[in-house]
């Protein structure tokens, strides 16, 4: 959040229901710093390898800890993997996002400088970004958001809205 104050930038953070409510100081410190708080699922399930039912309740139950802790409505919805059925569609309360550029921030297989080459080379005006905030991601994100949010002002890009 540093980060993105220091840009000026504001972030979309899709949260886990599970994860909120380990961290619910955190979720007020993010709403605080005027990002938005919007619903990845209560726990992070494969939407091609789950029953609608199943699916529909994950949903739901994060939305409801979300909006608890918020005190707000939360109307964003961003699928785990963004793997959904069609038959899942129906079930989603809120808009939901996807995204146009993925770095790769949670793959140790790849390199920093590669993470951040990987969107670098592509972005423009009107993508939006995937990162994680995870412990999987964590070296890739310190060393990448810092250089994106550079390369997106020098560019003359306009920071809208990034997605955690």
């Amino acid at each position: 959040m540093e980060q993105l104050e220091k840009y000026n930038a504001n972030a979309t953070f899709f949260c886990l229901g599970v994860n909120a409510e380990k961290y619910p100081d955190l979720i007020k410190k993010i709403i605080e710093a005027g990002h938005t708080i919007a619903n990845h699922g209560y726990e992070h399930l494969n939407g091609w390898k789950i029953s609608s039912e199943k699916y529909q309740q994950n949903i739901i139950k994060g939305k409801e800890v979300l909006e608890t802790l918020t005190e707000n409505e939360v109307k964003l919805f961003r699928p785990p993997y963004g793997k959904f059925k069609i038959s899942h569609h129906s079930h989603f309360q809120s808009k939901m996002i996807l995204w146009s550029l993925m770095p790769g921030d949670f793959d140790a297989t790849i390199s920093s400088p590669q993470c951040f080459k990987n969107i670098s080379t592509k972005i423009k005006q009107g993508d939006i970004i995937c990162l994680h905030d995870s412990t999987q991601a964590q070296n890739h994100l310190q060393y990448c958001l810092p250089n994106w949010l550079e390369f997106i002002y020098n560019k003359g890009l306009k920071s809208e809205n990034i997605i955690l």
